[in-house]
Parts: C-alpha cells; sequence; structure tokens
C-alpha cells in the first residue's frame, strides 16, 4: 500500500506526511480542526503499527537480553481504552498534545519540564568507546577482518575521531559489524 493509499484509507488530509519510520507527523504551524478530526485515526494507526511492531518489539528484545521484564504502566488496556474513547478536544487542548497526561502532572513536575523541546533517548556509544570498550574498539578495528571489509583511511579516520562525538558517527556501526563477522566466523568475502 502506498503512502498515498493509506492516507486516502485512513482518512488522513494531505497536509500530514509520512517520516521514514511510517508515522505521521504533523507539519509545521498546521494546528486546528483538521487535527482535532483526525486524532483518533492517528491514535488507531500509531498503536496497530509503530507501537506494536517496533517501539513495543524493541523495549521488548532490550529488556528480555538484558534479563528484565518491562511493563509500560501508561499501557494497561483499561487506561488505553479510556484514553481512546475520549473525545479529541480533550486530548488536544490550546494546540497542545497530550493535554490530559500533562495536567495530571502539572503540581507534580516544574513548568520548564512540559515546555521543553522533545528529546529521544540515545545510547552512550561514544562515551563506551572512549572509555570501557576503548581497547576492545581499537583492537577490532585493527583485526584481519576489519581489512577484507575497510579501507585503511576509513580505519585511520575512525581512530582519528574515535574522540570526537561530532566526527564518529560511523566508529560504533562499524564496530559492531565487525564484532559480528568475527562471532560469525566470517573470514573471507567468499563465505
Amino acid at each position: 500500500m502506498t503512502t498515498k493509499e493509506l492516507k486516502k484509507y485512513l482518512n488522513i488530509p494531505e497536509h500530514f506526511y509520512f517520516d521514514n519510520n511510517k508515522r505521521i507527523n504533523y507539519v509545521s504551524g498546521i494546528v486546528g480542526a483538521e487535527i482535532i478530526d483526525n486524532l483518533y485515526t492517528i491514535s488507531k494507526y500509531e498503536i496497530q503499527n509503530y507501537l506494536l511492531n517496533t517501539l513495543l518489539r524493541d523495549t521488548d528484545v532490550v529488556g528480555m537480553g538484558n534479563g528484565i521484564e518491562i511493563r509500560p504502566p501508561l499501557l494497561d488496556h483499561i487506561l488505553v481504552e479510556h484514553a481512546v474513547s475520549l473525545p479529541d478536544k480533550v486530548k488536544w487542548k490550546n494546540g497542545i498534545g497530550k493535554a490530559i497526561l500533562k495536567d495530571a502532572a502539572k503540581d507534580l513536575l516544574p513548568d520548564d519540564f512540559f515546555n521543553r523541546p522533545k528529546k529521544g533517548f540515545d545510547l552512550p556509544t561514544t562515551n563506551w568507546l572512549v572509555t570501557e570498550m576503548r581497547e576492545r574498539f581499537f583492537n577490532t578495528i585493527n583485526s584481519d577482518c576489519s581489512r577484507l571489509f575497510f579501507t585503511r583511511s576509513l580505519i585511520s579516520n575512525l581512530e582519528k575521531n574515535v574522540d570526537n562525538p561530532r566526527n564518529n558517527k560511523l566508529a560504533f556501526p562499524v564496530f559492531v559489524f565487525l564484532e559480528w563477522a568475527k562471532h560469525n566466523n566470517i573470514n573471507s568475502l567468499n563465505e
């Protein structure tokens, strides 16, 4: 199904767009009746797709990989069913999303908590590579396996920039790939 077909199927206006994760985002500056009329549709899509197929799956994999059973309290089925059943105008108040949650927590959290920009969670890979994984990183990128897949100039660049977060975006993915290749005994490109 194409993005256009999905928008039509879900009755989503053209001023909404999908990012790389197929999530619906709002184009800047568009707040009003179109959004209010579509909150249920958007919530349904998010729950059935992104939440189940990405967020909960990834959370479960990471948790189980570390022996942790993760239970998101805001996903209790009674709470979700109640939240979805509420009128859209209550969920989106004065151009502010998650209005009910913010109202419920306003006496518990400082005011600036609600006004700061949204921030995702990043793994501290840069910190790992310059602290506890530093020796392993250098050993791995200088291994025979590394020379099978990467040029000497790339390896030199990774070594030189490992301490610089702005210039080492490739360091961790290359490290993980090489560890995977080593773990799977990939010793030549013909295997």
